[in-house]
């Protein structure tokens, strides 16, 4: 009788594990559909499981959205899906079906040369635009790969072809790019007052000169590891002018150029579902960059600098998430040229509600922080009037954010006259995203600083 219980006893637990026991399927075969130009190996490298792997009907699910959102982020598609097709009980067959964006964009160049557009709003002088063209070619030969032409005139010249390649090896690990351009300008920033930028200006005579030649090569063994490594050398050229206005500008030699070859390396972690507004997903990037190599006895430069992100995209709800991200920069502590040492207030590395203000240094701490509310829902408008496919679906959404920004800067040499160095600053506030048509991010925000100082901002990216 008691081992007939036992037996008994077996075969319920042996029921229960079965109950809970996983099926596999085998993947038959991928298919794609509707790449007329990109190449099949370009998408398949971008599933996370491969034709004659297997794989769960639990983890089956994730396999599909994950390789989905990995083929919209090689940023060569309007849209994608991504789905299976059962060939027997044992089998799948993975199917894709693309829309391949334009791929030639002949783009003119109207663009303002402050830090932000708020800057420039303040004076609206039409001398700091640029304008020109690029001829860019996307998906040049159905790779992934891209040719660009530059030809701009303005407040600042610049001429220059660069090419890119993703993969140039079998096992698509590795790709490189290169570059050659000519800069010039008869204006320059050449010192900071009071977290202000001071410029010279002679409509007569370029102030800086510019030759750059990069070749760098990236690594992406893993979907989202990639490691990059660059190359450069630089020719300066500056106006004799600019030194007796500030010394420190950059270190003296005989003929007023800087010359010096650089290294340098990135290590990019990034796992976001949509890289250019993640709502999930968390991000690691370090760079390290050496100025002048000991190459050439002509070089007249010599530091290093560190860089560090750390950025996490939490969903709390379907409707709310929360996005964070930590920034640090380190360099030595000696005096640097004035020319390297910036910090915060440049391009899209700023503390919300200090657009107005810049702050240079030798080190920095910085974290930006937003919880964000969906407003409205992800909608992909069809124009059918419009009859070229690339152009005729619209994706958008919107969301509410309210944000919080902090920063320091240590500045050890020039802080003297620059009261926003040495301290801690903040800024937060409440803004509206809207992003659509090929990543496009627009953000309006409401900011108040550490100064008591408010204003309305507008810019054109996701904000952290």
């Amino acid at each position: 009788m008691q081992r007939k219980k036992s037996k008994y006893i077996i075969g319920l637990i042996f029921l229960y594990f079965l109950s809970y026991a996983q099926h596999y399927y085998y993947i038959d075969t991928i298919e794609v559909e509707g790449n007329k130009k990109t190449k099949y190996n370009i998408i398949y490298r971008e599933f996370i499981k491969k034709q004659g792997d297997t794989v769960s009907d639990n983890y089956l699910s994730y396999v599909i959205l994950r390789s989905q959102q990995n083929i919209f982020n090689t940023n060569l598609f309007v849209f994608d899906t991504v789905y299976y097709e059962k060939t027997d009980s044992n089998k799948i067959k993975l199917h894709t079906h693309v829309r391949e964006r334009w791929y030639i964009w002949p783009v003119p160049i109207f663009e303002i040369q402050d830090r932000n557009f708020n800057t420039w709003w303040q004076t609206k002088d039409l001398f700091r635009i640029n304008y020109g063209i690029v001829l860019d070619h996307e998906n040049f030969t159905g790779r992934k790969d891209k040719f660009s032409l530059v030809i701009q005139k303005g407040y600042s010249e610049k001429y220059g072809i660069v090419y890119r390649k993703p993969y140039i090896n079998r096992q698509q690990t590795i790709g490189f790019r290169t570059s050659l351009f000519f800069k010039q300008s008869n204006e320059t920033q050449y010192n900071t007052l009071f977290n202000q930028p001071l410029f010279y200006r002679d409509y007569k005579k370029y102030i800086v000169q510019l030759i750059e030649a990069k070749l760098s090569f990236s690594y992406r063994k893993k979907f989202f590891d990639n490691h990059t490594f660059e190359m450069a050398y630089n020719y300066w050229k500056f106006n004799d002018t600019i030194l007796k206005l500030n010394p420190f500008y950059f270190e003296r030699t005989t003929d007023n150029t800087l010359k010096y070859f650089y290294l340098y390396y990135s290590y990019l972690f990034n796992n976001t579902d949509i890289q250019y507004y993640p709502l999930k997903g968390w991000a690691l990037g370090a760079s390290v960059t050496k100025n002048g190599l000991g190459i050439s006895e002509l070089e007249n430069i010599n530091n290093v600098f560190i860089f560090s992100t750390v950025k996490k995209f939490t969903p709390i709800f379907s409707w709310m998430n929360l996005a964070n991200a930590l920034y640090l920069k380190w360099t030595e502590d000696k005096p640097l040229p004035y020319s390297f040492n910036r910090s915060i207030g440049y391009g899209n590395n700023n503390v919300r509600g200090y657009e107005y203000y810049i702050i240079d240094g030798q080190q920095y701490l910085m974290t930006k922080n937003s919880l964000r509310f969906r407003l409205i829902q992800p909608h992909v408008f069809h124009l059918g009037w419009l009859k070229i496919p690339q152009f005729n679906t619209i994706p958008f959404y919107a969301y509410i954010n309210l944000f919080f920004d902090a920063a320091y800067v240590r500045d050890r040499f020039y802080y003297s006259t620059n009261f926003l160095s040495n301290r801690w600053i903040y800024g937060y506030g409440i803004g509206l995203d809207f992003i659509t048509y090929y990543d496009l991010v627009f953000r309006i925000e409401a900011a108040i600083n550490h100064l008591n100082k408010t204003g309305i901002y507008l810019h054109l990216n996701m904000g952290i």
